[in-house]
């Protein structure tokens, strides 16, 4: 009996290394805290602090932008006055936005870096906005759109929106720790934003009432022959109510 429990102390000793080897870190409640970079699809450049939760859990919050960028900048026709004249006019549509964020990474698996990830993103309603460049028509008369006759602002400039909500859920996978066992990390996103259905906005005097506004374009305003591109946007643009989240994040473990 006595060298039997030899044997069995012995063998726990020799043990105990590989049990010490095969152990993973266990992590806290926020008592670490790491910082990252992400570059990526809608994201655009972001920043975010990243803090545990248990195991299992990890909580990331930061900011991400995509820099205003020209994506159309040449002349357009538009409809003038009353009687309604064809006219042309310099345009400028430019996308960019910002947006704070608030994500929960899930790891199922404790030993493995692969992720569940669900949370908001919350910032920016317009992504692309539009406006004149050059001086619409001419003195007391207004442009049509739609059903719409507005005046130029006081700075001689009608401006359309794309909106989208401020309020975004997100939901994807990704591999890596936001919070490291190490001191770096690399991992990446990939993911699907809901925006909800996006909306077309546009900004200027109103010429019954006199007073200068955002107000909705609805597509139930346009006449479906002489505007029949226009309707065609719209019906296209309405069906995108979600888009990709497809990124790559560098982080370092700050403690």
């Amino acid at each position: 009996m006595k060298r039997l429990s030899t044997l069995f102390m012995a063998a726990a000793l020799f043990a105990a290394p590989s049990v010490q080897a095969q152990k993973v870190e266990d992590f806290g409640y926020f008592d670490h805290l790491s910082a990252g970079v992400t570059l990526g699809v809608f994201d655009g450049i972001g920043l975010e602090l990243a803090a545990p939760i248990g195991n299992y859990v990890q909580m990331r919050a930061g900011a991400a932008f995509m820099p205003t960028t020209t994506v159309y900048d040449r002349d357009i026709e538009y409809r003038y006055g009353k009687p309604s004249k064809d006219a042309k006019v310099t345009a400028e549509a430019n996308i960019g936005w910002v947006n704070g964020k608030m994500l929960f990474d899930v790891y199922p698996f404790r030993s493995n870096a692969f992720r569940i990830t669900a949370g908001l993103y919350f910032g920016t309603n317009a992504i692309a906005k539009a406006h004149n460049t050059s001086d619409v028509l001419t003195e007391g008369e207004g442009v049509i759109i739609g059903q719409k006759y507005l005046f130029p602002d006081d700075n001689k400039n009608i401006k359309i929106d794309a909106r989208i909500n401020s309020v975004k859920p997100y939901i994807g996978i990704g591999y890596g720790r936001a919070v490291p066992k190490s001191r770096v990390s690399v991992g990446f996103d990939l993911g699907v934003l809901f925006w909800g259905k996006p909306e077309g906005w546009i900004y200027g005097k109103n010429a019954d009432t006199g007073v200068t506004e955002w107000s909705r374009i609805r597509k139930e305003e346009f006449d479906p022959v002489e505007d029949e591109d226009i309707i065609d946007a719209f019906d296209i643009i309405e069906k995108f109510k979600f888009g990709p989240v497809l990124n790559i994040r560098v982080g370092v473990r700050i403690f």
